[in-house]
Formats: C-alpha cells, structure tokens, sequence
C-alpha cells in the first residue's frame, strides 16, 4: 500500500476516535458532517481522459495498457465516432446509449457484444443499423489494471469529423485527474496538435499542477527512428507553459499485443510499456486520494475544534480565582447566547442577501462573456482571412471555433467560481475567523473540485466521472441534432452562400441555430449541481458549433473572396443567438450556484448554533458544580483527549504535505 493509502487509513481510524468523542447531546448537524466527511474519504475513483489526433492509435494502446487484446475497436486510418467509457464491474458488460430520435424519450441503453462495438464505433465498419442514434458507448468489466475505481475516457481523435467529443473535454479537464495525449512516431507533432496541446495545458491549469499531463509516442516498432520523434516532441513541447519536463515514453502497442500472445519477454520489452505504467497509473491515481484526504482531514479538524470549545469554556469557569474571573465567563456564555441568536438570525436573512450578490454578479458575467464573444469573433475572422486552409475545410473551422467556445466557457465557469467565493466571504465576513475555517472545510481550496453539496446523500450528486461524460454526451446530442437538421441547413444555406450573403437575421438559419443551443440546453437542464450547469455549457456550445460543419461545406466552390464574405455573414447572423445563450447558461449556473451556497451556509449556521448551545451547556455545568477539582480534572481530561487528536490530524496533515488543515 503506498504512503497516502497508510494515511488514508490513519484518517478512517481518527473518524471512528472522534465519533466516540462526541458528546450524548451532540447536535444532529454535528453527526451528518462526520458521516458525510468519512463517506467522502472513503469513495474511491479516478478518470484518465485519453486523447490525441485521429489515427494515432489511442485505442490499440488502451486495449494494451488493459492486457485486453480486441477490446476496443481498431484499426488503421478508421475514425472513431463516439466517447467510449471503460470502467470497473463485475462481469463484462457493454451497453450502448441511443438518442430517441424525436428528442421526446429518455436514452435508450443497449446491451451489445465486443463483435457489436465496431459497427458504433468505427466510421469505417459495418454501420449498425441505429449507430446514427449512438451517444455514448460503455465497457464494464473486471479488470486488475482498472481495479475497483478506475475509469478511463477514449476520445474520438481531434482532425476526425467526431472531434466535438474531444474538444468538449477541455471544458471539463479541471475535474480529470490525468490525461494521456497520444502522438505517433511516424511523423512530427502538426501544428493542429501543438494548438491542442496547449488548450489541455491551459485546462489543466498545468503550470500549477504539472504531472498531470503525459504523453505516448506510439508505433516505434514502425518508425526507422523513434527516439528522433521523441526528442522532437520533447522539443515541441517546450513552447507549451509547465509542459517542459512532462513525462513521454514511446511504446509499442502492437508489440506488447504480440507479447500478450506469445509471452516472449522480448516483445514485451521493446514495447516499453512498462516504463509508461510505471508513470502513468501512480499519476491517476495520486491526485485525487490526496484531495479527499485533505478534504475529509479539514472538517475533521473542524469538528474537532468545535468540540473542544465549550471544555475550553468550562476550564475557564473552574479555573476562575475570583468574582472578577467568574464574571468574565458569565460574559462568555452571554456571547454564546448572541452568537445562536445571531446565526439563527442569519439562516432566515441570507438566502436572499446570497441571491443579491450573485445577481450582480450574473450581469456582469453576462457583459464580459459579450465583450469576449466580441473578440473571438474578430479573432475567428483574423484566422480564415489569413489561413486559406480555414475557408477550405470547414471541419478544422468549426473545430478551431468549438474549441475556442469551449475555452471561453471554462473561463466563465472559473470566473463565476471566484464570483462565488467572493460572494461567501463577504456574507461570513461578519462573523469572524471561525465562520472563516469552518467555511474553509466546507469549501476546501482544490486544484480539482469534486462536484459536492454539503448533506447530500451519497447518491445524489455525480462522480467527476459521470460528470466527464455528460459534457462528452452533451457534444454527441449537439452533432446528432444538426446532423438530422443538416439537409435543412444545407438548403437555406446553399442559395446565400452562392449570392454571398448568408439569410438575414431572423429568417431560418438563425432560427434553427437558436433552437438547437434551446433543445440542447434543455435536453440537459439538471440544476442541482453548479459543476454540472457548467459542464453543460460546454458540452452544449461544442455540439451546437460542429453541427454546421456540414451546412458550411456549401462554400467550398466559392472563390476565396466570396467564402470570406458568406463567412463574415453567417458568423455575424449567429453571435446574437450565442450571446443569449451564455446569458441563459450563465443565469442557470449562478442560480445553481445560489441553492448550493445556501446549502453549505445553513449547514455552517446549524453547526455554528450547536457549537453555541454545547458552550452554555458546559459553562453552566461547571458554574454548577459542587465538587469543581473533580469536574475540572474531567473536563481537563476531555480537552486533552480532542488536543491529542487534533494533533493526529496535523501529524497526517504534515505527513501527505497537505499544509495546515
């Protein structure tokens, strides 16, 4: 078991010592924050999201890292279409999830065989008869190298028509621990690539968190010289901010294959894909056990402090010499008496004070999204017009667009992120330092936040793995959708184009692009998470985006002066139906984020009333007691017993570096 896994069990251990500390009056608040803290720490699971440009090879290479040889569906210069989730289970099971075609019915889930998969996921294979239908496919199995909790995400490549699943995905990398960017050694890093690259770097904020980004640089076995690709990537790579000393390891998928069949150590040695594991499984993995161990030790810490107040107060009581000492006490538990009636003053007030502040914040959001939407539009126009490439492939146009859409949506998911936290601070300002802490627990300072509302059940929120392919879902419903609208598109389409003038504002075209962001929206609209809204949001601008790759192929016969026209104008007639829906998305998600603030405040503010009640509690008892040596070495004793462990949770705190709890 490795160091943080000891720890991990150290911290278990102090849950069940602290539980049998807690007082036979203990509040009810009290009790749910060390059960729902100590089921945070025990949920397990990590997310590996693959990616990498089409035909690279990521899923011969996953089907090698899995020792699964014909797993998941390969084969040279075959596109795949969709998002395939491999994860943990008891039995093997694939199930794949079809959109109803009328948009009026719950996805239908399928189960298939490995021989089905082919026909769902490679563009190239026999189409299964509804694959136009398929989401999202996933692979359940047992597995040592998954093991209980790991889920690994094999993107559609970037470059293929289906890399709406891939972009999609740099809106939600902050929730992933790991990604594993997969290159060949057959040619050097594309431009295209190195632009990619850079956009998984900025959403995994790497320069603070370097390590988790690694990369394989696969068929060395066919390249005359492997280790000039290698040196060329490594290269590459130092154009792109904390990516300079990421870990490359080229490897041999096909070779480690080959040694899955005939064992020869040989094979398996010049795959090398034991140097990648050696990197790879301890990058999934570490990051997020050491979040939920920081997480779980901070409001245990928390509780502990809580409980250790009203001895404090109590030992004060015992110890007073005289009247003067006595009376400070009284005072004390005076204070006590006006911090529960000011909390219970404040549950009633700031629900609505919360939903102030964020409304002010909503509109300015909404203005800066205009004003950034503004600049990536010109910055989109700067592109095709110095980039003839762009006019002619409307594929790598919309793929540039989406990704940019999908960064601009991170950023105004982070930006409201901050909004929040600002909000909070200025609602708990008043009540001092312990609000402060206790808050601090609630909403702990991660480089990866888990989507988590305070008292929720264990079942009610989503894992960053569900949350990961909701927004890879989101992309497959967007494309889906404009590909039924696409001969619609593709005929109203056609006649501006040719005239070099796109339809006004207000007729179909736009008309139909504002529905689909709605339809997309809606098909999703699930607010009890603010992670989620966000997600959803970038999922849902990905989708809508690559579904006019097809309507736009209408400009390619076009002289490039004319393609620049039409372009300019059909941009233009959409950026008003773009700006309403990151004022709608921007709107849900602060609503969101107004229910689950409330939350995490009612739970301080009912923790912050017993803390209160147990103070008075206690002053009184000691106040009243006839035999104060005899109390006062108990309550001593009591005090001494929550410091030693508090001083348990430090010695882990400081162990797992986590810093002060």
């Amino acid at each position: 078991m490795n160091d943080l896994g000891v720890l991990k069990n150290d911290a278990l251990s102090l849950f069940d010592r602290v539980a049998a500390k807690l007082p036979a009056d203990a509040g009810e608040q009290t009790v749910r924050r060390l059960d729902a803290a100590e089921r945070r720490l025990r949920e397990s699971g990590s997310v590996l999201v693959v990616l990498g440009q089409f035909d690279k090879g990521k899923s011969m290479l996953l089907n090698a890292l899995l020792e699964e040889p014909g797993l998941l569906p390969a084969a040279d210069g075959a596109a795949t279409r969709l998002t395939v989730t491999v994860r943990p289970g008891p039995v093997e099971r694939i199930v794949v999830r079809l959109a109803d075609p009328d948009g009026r019915r719950p996805d239908e889930e399928r189960e298939i065989t490995r021989a089905e998969m082919a026909g769902y996921v490679l563009e190239s294979a026999e189409p299964a008869a509804d694959r136009a239908r398929a989401t999202e496919l996933v692979v359940e199995l047992p597995n040592a190298k998954l093991g209980e909790d790991l889920t690994i995400l094999d993107t559609p490549g970037t470059g293929s028509l289906f890399s709406g699943h891939a972009i999609a995905t740099l809106g939600v990398l902050p929730i992933a621990d790991a990604v594993l960017y997969v290159t060949d050694a057959l040619q050097p890093l594309l431009a295209s690539e190195l632009a990619f690259i850079k956009q998984i770097a900025e959403g995994l904020d790497l320069p603070a968190h370097p390590g988790r980004l690694l990369f394989a640089v696969t068929k060395t076995d066919q390249a005359t010289d492997p280790a000039a690709a290698v040196a060329d990537l490594r290269d590459r790579l130092k154009e792109v901010p904390g990516a300079q000393d990421a870990v490359v390891v080229p490897v041999s998928a096909r070779l480690r294959l080959i040694h899955l069949a005939d064992g020869d150590p040989q094979d398996l040695a010049a795959s090398n894909l034991t140097a990648l594991e050696a990197a790879l499984w301890p990058a999934v993995r570490g990051v997020r056990e050491r979040l939920r161990l920081g997480t779980a030790l901070n409001e245990l810490g928390a509780v502990v402090d809580e409980l250790a107040q009203p001895f404090e107060a109590a030992l004060g009581v015992l110890a007073a010499r005289d009247a003067q000492h006595q009376q400070s006490f009284d005072e004390a538990a005076e204070a006590a008496l006006a911090d529960l009636a000011a909390s219970t003053e404040a549950a009633e007030q700031v629900p609505a004070e919360v939903a102030d502040l964020l409304a002010a914040h909503t509109e300015r959001l909404t203005r800066e999204a205009d004003v950034r939407l503004a600049r990536l539009w010109e910055d989109l126009r700067d592109e095709y017009r110095s980039d003839a490439k762009l006019c002619d492939d409307p594929q790598q146009l919309m793929d540039l667009l989406a990704s940019w859409l999908a960064l601009l949506s991170t950023d105004l998911g982070t930006a409201a992120d901050k909004a929040v936290a600002g909000v909070r601070d200025e609602i708990v300002e008043r009540f001092g330092h312990r609000v402060r802490a206790r808050l601090q627990a609630l909403l702990p300072a991660a480089p990866m936040p888990e989507p988590f509302v305070p008292g929720a059940g264990a079942h009610s929120r989503p894992s960053p793995v569900e949350m990961l392919v909701r927004a890879a879902e989101a992309a497959a419903q967007g494309a889906q959708q404009g590909a039924d609208a696409a001969d619609r598109l593709s005929a109203i389409l056609a006649t501006g184009l040719v005239r070099n003038l796109a339809p006004a504002p207000g007729t179909m075209t736009v008309t139909l692009a504002a529905e689909l962001l709605k339809t997309f929206q809606g098909k999703t609209a699930d607010r009890e998470d603010p992670g989620a809204a966000k997600l959803r949001m970038v999922g849902t601008i990905v989708g809508a985006t690559l579904a006019f790759v097809g309507a736009l192929k209408n400009a390619l016969g076009l002289a490039r002066s004319e393609q620049i026209a039409a372009l300019d104008k059909f941009f233009r007639d959409w950026e008003p139906d773009l700006r309403a829906f990151f004022a709608e998305s921007l709107a849900e998600l602060m609503e969101s984020h107004a229910a689950s603030i409330g939350t995490q405040l009612r739970v301080f503010l009912e923790s912050r009333s017993e803390a209160a009640r147990q103070v008075v509690a206690r002053i009184e008892a000691a106040r009243g007691a006839t035999d104060r040596g005899a109390e006062r070495a108990e309550v001593e004793a009591r005090l001494e017993e929550l410091l030693v462990l508090g001083r348990e949770i430090d010695r882990i705190v400081a162990a797992a570096g986590l810093g002060p709890a």
